[in-house]
């Protein structure tokens, strides 16, 4: 929490020097104290949440209070260097401004700093309210060399359950996706945050998912970081397989669905990800769907020549739209939606929840995802 806190003080300086500008002591220390209470809300959430950052035991609405401050910290830091960038060139290409007097345009930005930080506040408002509002149903089609006949598969991924994200919410997305009745329903890791005595007991309504090629899933890099042995044998106690580097085959269909861990495991001294582990015996030319939490993977899958279909989470789609394209620069270039890497296809999750601690979407709504896999040369149904 160290650095969110660093980012959030050296952000809340800019903020300062910009908006309070000729404005009064009073007004200045009720700036002043905003600021600093919102840079430090998550290292306060730390401190009193006993490890908040994996482990979100406080009450919800405290966590969703805090969090709030800060994106709206951080957001007032965005609109200014976009207003100020904005202004700079204004000055350089617009002769009607560079003539209105100095004193003029000062006042001018003033007005509009004053206005930026209730705007950011609002603007988050409604980014929480967009994150943590139903997801809904996407359906995506993808074509499968030597694929024996067509079967529809539902992805889901990054489900974060938590304080806030309780049984009700769980029990929406499982009604929602049975109504889609997939054949195959996988999942792509983050199932929850904290320990599994906490949050399993949230969880029972996963064993209400229904398809008749069953319910699979892989670890994602949360499952690790709150104790991954026993979220192995707690998410099995939903009837729900994880493929731990092991893959199954998909009887009817002429396909294999086959899982590898999280990097995240490495860190652990647990078994890291191993697609040669996970393809063993799998006969060549078969194809596969593969299940990895993390997209970037897929360099690896698609070299590999083994691979049909990779599916992945992690990202969350990137959040807000213009980020997405720094959160894919971190994840090899994938952050939401279908990718061709060869003859291998990729197909990124935007996450069916959020993770509560940075519980914000702008333009990019959590899904549920339905895959038609189709037999290459098929026409649609």
């Amino acid at each position: 929490m160290g650095i969110l806190t660093i980012i959030g003080l050296l952000a809340g300086l800019y903020v300062y020097s910009r908006i309070t500008k000729g404005q009064s002591w009073y007004e200045k220390l009720v700036v002043a104290v905003f600021l600093a209470a919102a840079a430090s809300c998550y290292s306060v959430l730390s401190w009193f949440g006993g490890g908040i950052m994996f482990n979100t035991m406080l009450p919800g609405w405290m966590v969703l209070t805090y969090t709030w401050f800060y994106m709206t910290l951080m957001m007032s830091f965005v609109l200014l260097l976009v207003t100020d960038a904005t202004g700079m060139l204004m000055r350089w290409v617009n002769p009607r401004w560079q003539r209105r007097g100095r004193e003029e345009r000062r006042r001018a930005m003033r007005r509009l700093y004053l206005w930026l930080l209730p705007a950011a506040g609002l603007l988050c408002g409604w980014g929480m309210y967009s994150a943590l509002s139903a997801p809904h149903v996407r359906e995506v089609e993808v074509p499968v060399a030597h694929l024996k006949k067509s079967f529809r598969i539902a992805l889901l991924s990054d489900l974060h359950v938590d304080a806030i994200k309780n049984e009700h919410f769980l029990e929406e997305i499982v009604q929602l996706t049975n109504e889609q009745k997939p054949d195959l329903i996988v999942i792509t890791g983050d199932f929850a945050d904290g320990r599994v005595e906490d949050r399993l007991p949230q969880m029972q309504s996963l064993r209400e998912l229904r398809a008749p090629l069953g319910v699979y899933a892989v670890a994602g890099n949360h499952e690790y970081y709150s104790g991954y042995r026993e979220w192995r044998r707690g998410i099995r106690s939903l009837g729900i397989r994880l493929l731990d580097n092991e893959h199954v085959r998909l009887s009817g269909v002429g396909c294999s669905l086959a899982g590898v861990t999280d990097p995240a495991a490495a860190y652990f001294h647990m078994e890291r990800p191993n697609l040669r582990k996970a393809l063993s015996g799998i006969p060549s030319g078969s194809p596969v769907v593969l299940l990895a939490h993390q997209p970037k993977f897929a360099h690896r899958a698609a070299a590999s020549g083994r691979v049909a279909l990779q599916l992945s989470g992690h990202t969350h789609g990137g959040l807000v739209r213009g980020l997405d394209l720094v959160i894919a620069a971190l994840n090899g270039g994938f952050v939401h939606g279908l990718y061709s890497l060869d003859r291998m296809k990729l197909y990124v999750s935007p996450g069916t929840s959020l993770w509560t601690l940075v519980p914000l979407r702008l333009g990019i709504r959590g899904e549920i995802t339905v895959l038609k896999l189709i037999p290459s040369g098929e026409d649609a149904a």
